[in-house]
């Protein structure tokens, strides 16, 4: 998923996140969940929000919640942007490549982006070779806080001369 390629095509119908065993009494489910996968895993209401607004290109894969007991809790969405736009300032981000993989940044300092590689009508996107680096546009962020979302939080990008 954090090549932007699709995966609808494979990605399985029972796939599913169990609820973390060590924390037995964390039960409420907010409209994002936490994860160590750099995924969006959205509820139903948060992915209907989102595929009214037609962001593209995203695709919306189902995925089942279980409960610490391993029922059913609820169905949520992982929101995969795709098509990864090759945006990153290396040299400015201060970016720490993969010694296997020098395509895969390993982290950054900052996130400082090329302007010039933006696309404006891009509201939702992963950053090429940087599974971590999913970025919203603004606007589309304050109608998601507008709303009301839970489990959401949004931090604002350096400028290149801070």
């Amino acid at each position: 998923m954090w090549g932007g390629q699709s995966v609808q095509e494979s990605f399985p119908p029972d796939a599913e996140y169990p609820m973390d065993p060590e924390f037995p009494d964390n039960t409420v489910l907010a409209d994002t969940l936490m994860n160590s996968q750099y995924l969006i895993v959205g509820s139903e209401r948060l992915k209907d929000f989102l595929a009214k607004k037609q962001l593209s290109p995203v695709e919306y894969l189902k995925v089942r919640i279980r409960d610490h007991r391993g029922k059913s809790a609820a169905s949520y969405w992982i929101i995969n942007p795709l098509d990864n736009v090759d945006c990153l300032d290396h040299m400015a981000s201060g970016a720490l490549v993969s010694r296997v993989d020098k395509t895969q940044v390993i982290k950054v300092k900052r996130t400082i982006l090329r302007e010039d590689a933006l696309d404006p009508s891009r509201q939702l996107f992963r950053i090429t070779g940087y599974p971590q680096g999913i970025l919203i546009r603004r606007d589309l962020a304050d109608d998601i806080y507008a709303a009301g979302f839970s489990g959401i939080k949004f931090r604002e990008l350096e400028t290149k001369d801070k």
